[in-house]
């Protein structure tokens, strides 16, 4: 199995910016093109959205392409909030994403939705969501949402992802798992600084978390993004799915035997 993320952050959104994130990534995961692609885009991009997919499905000769726009988004390496910023995971074709079957309730389900698509059409169908509302403190704002390689009119969209064994955890809660690559969906509030630093050295809160993630997982591949909501699944039997406001939810996946 190969996958890489890469994450960049320029002054202008533009096509080339998104050209490099991806090309970095593939060349990380040793790839000359992507069976699928995570591709993540701060609110800059709203303009032209629709030219930096295409120029993403271009670069990685794919339009198995899932992401969302945020207001803050992240990698292993680096995270970036009020700037023109791309993060992306490729992945090769041993990792597919499928759409989930309604009458299997065991399934894991990657699930992300605009703060505008919350509704029980979808968050009362059988299946383990996990995910987050990719929507900043307010609820507004350009936040979409896209798959196959162009925007979703319903502004939601759930995965399942085949080929890997996946443990969910709550961040503040976190045990060592063995894991190829992990997704991260932490709150908007993780953009305060961190109380706890002396002033000189204060950082967001969300940049101490991918220090401490680093120390457990070193240079593991991860990608993810602040919302106003984490998708947890629930233990309830009517109520699949919870939307909590305040938690960092990391989901590690492990390629399957």
């Amino acid at each position: 199995m190969k996958v890489a993320s890469s994450i960049r952050i320029g002054s202008h959104a533009t096509p080339d910016l998104v050209k490099k994130t991806i090309q970095t990534a593939l060349k990380r995961a040793d790839l000359i093109s992507a069976n699928s692609l995570i591709l993540l885009l701060t609110p800059d991009f709203a303009k032209d959205l629709q030219l930096n997919i295409h120029e993403a499905a271009t670069v990685a000769q794919t339009t198995q392409i899932i992401g969302c726009m945020a207001p803050c988004i992240f990698t292993e390496q680096d995270w970036v909030t009020d700037a023109a910023g791309v993060a992306v995971m490729v992945f090769d074709e041993q990792l597919q994403w499928m759409n989930p079957v309604n009458q299997e309730s065991a399934q894991s389900i990657l699930t992300i939705a605009a703060p505008h698509a919350l509704n029980t059409s979808w968050m009362k169908q059988n299946g383990q969501r996990f995910g987050a509302v990719a929507g900043d403190a307010t609820g507004f704002g350009s936040y979409t949402v896209w798959q196959n390689g162009k925007g979703i009119p319903e502004s939601y969209l759930q995965k399942v992802l085949q080929g890997v064994d996946l443990n969910i955890q709550y961040l503040e809660q976190l045990k060592k798992v063995n894991a190829d690559f992990g997704f991260l969906f932490s709150p908007i509030s993780d953009l305060l600084l961190d109380e706890k630093s002396t002033p000189r050295l204060a950082r967001p809160v969300i940049n101490e978390k991918l220090k401490y993630i680093k120390k457990i997982y070193g240079n593991l591949p991860l990608i993810g993004f602040l919302g106003n909501g984490q998708i947890t699944p629930s233990n309830v039997a009517d109520r699949p799915c919870e939307i909590h406001t305040n938690s960092s939810l990391l989901a590690l996946f492990k390629a399957g035997q």
